[in-house]
């Protein structure tokens, strides 16, 4: 296993952001440093973490509160 690989490898890849903190203030627009944001960031966070089964019951619930009521939802 190299140094990046298993459960600290989006944590190491943040840091690596985070230590080029000159880039976030660079002559890039917003909307540069948002694609950039949802490329790199949101999908280590969002792939880096646990997922969860859906199960056939828990589609069920949701296609009929359509997800507006969370407290009827998660029951």
């Amino acid at each position: 296993m190299g140094t990046r690989d298993g459960p600290h490898q989006w944590l190491e890849t943040l840091s690596d952001i985070a230590q080029s903190r000159s880039q976030w203030r660079s002559r890039d627009s917003f909307f540069v440093k948002g694609r950039l944001y949802n490329a790199a960031v949101r999908s280590i966070l969002l792939y880096g973490s646990e997922t969860w089964t859906l199960r056939a019951e828990d589609v069920k619930r949701l296609s009929v509160k359509g997800g507006r009521d969370p407290e009827t939802v998660k029951q």
